[in-house]
């Protein structure tokens, strides 16, 4: 059995289509009602739209959907924005399964082979972390899943991960959609808590660490397999000013600690 993590705050709308295509998914892998599938851990950070009625909508399709409100406010970590180590890290440490798909709350991930390459590969390789490619779309009326389907290649717009850049080797996906293995998850360190006090750069130094214990090859993205991210904001080519000390401030720990597996290698070290 597997189980999905992701956090979420505000994002109902979107949201229901995740939970759309996670239906859908189940459904198309080997057929069958809880089949694989049957577990969503949620970290709320504090939603007041209609979150609890999405949930609600979707509760009788898998086995436990479960809600965790985590107050920020109330954490042991200095949260400065939105960095969500402290979250992801709780909801591993929550799944009863050892396989877990983690997924941004507003992507869906519409190939329907994504679990069984996953688990393919997590037999030949059991410390292997697995991402489809993602296709970053905004700006436009979905009525339903198939019309995320039919329509994300109209509304595609580029960032600095493509097919091209994956394919060789150039660039390397990230995290918006991945499967992996609870214990390598642990066993890794998990994300990296001393990234909370920034912006970014928590996944790049996860993924960096990932390679460095288990093998370049144990980090695999594939352009067969395909997520749409719905939009919910971008900042255009220019971070804002803002926020621009935090971002650089994460880039410069990421340097820092390029040696360090995440929380020195030790998850039992993170605090909830």
């Amino acid at each position: 059995m597997i189980s999905v993590i992701l956090t979420i705050k505000n994002r109902a709308h979107l949201l229901k289509w995740a939970l759309e295509s996670l239906v859908e998914l189940n459904h198309t892998s080997q057929g069958g009602k809880f089949h694989l599938i049957d577990e969503i851990l949620i970290a709320d950070g504090g939603s007041n739209d209609n979150l609890k009625e999405i949930i609600q909508n979707y509760s009788s399709y898998f086995d436990r959907i479960a809600l965790f409100n985590l107050d920020r406010s109330k954490s042991p970590y200095n949260h400065v924005n939105n960095c969500p180590a402290w979250e992801y890290n709780f909801l591993v440490s929550k799944a009863k399964n050892d396989i877990i798909i983690k997924i941004d709350p507003e992507v869906c991930i519409i190939t329907p082979t994504f679990i069984e390459k996953g688990l393919e590969i997590l037999k030949t390789n059991q410390d292997a972390i697995f991402m489809p490619f993602c296709y970053h779309n905004y700006d436009y009326y979905i009525n339903s899943l198939e019309d995320i389907k039919e329509k994300y290649l109209d509304y595609y717009y580029q960032t600095h991960l493509t097919e091209q850049g994956v394919n060789n080797g150039t660039c390397r996906l990230i995290y918006y959609a991945c499967m992996f293995r609870k214990q390598s998850y642990i066993d890794l360190g998990g994300i990296d808590m001393r990234f909370v006090e920034g912006i970014g750069s928590e996944d790049d130094h996860f993924f960096d660490q990932w390679e460095r214990k288990y093998g370049k090859e144990s980090v695999i993205s594939t352009t067969e397999e395909k997520c749409v991210h719905l939009w919910h904001g971008i900042w255009g080519k220019e971070v804002p000013a803002e926020f621009s000390d935090l971002v650089m401030k994460n880039r410069i720990l990421r340097d820092e600690l390029k040696e360090v597996y995440p929380n020195n290698g030790d998850f039992n070290s993170v605090k909830f």
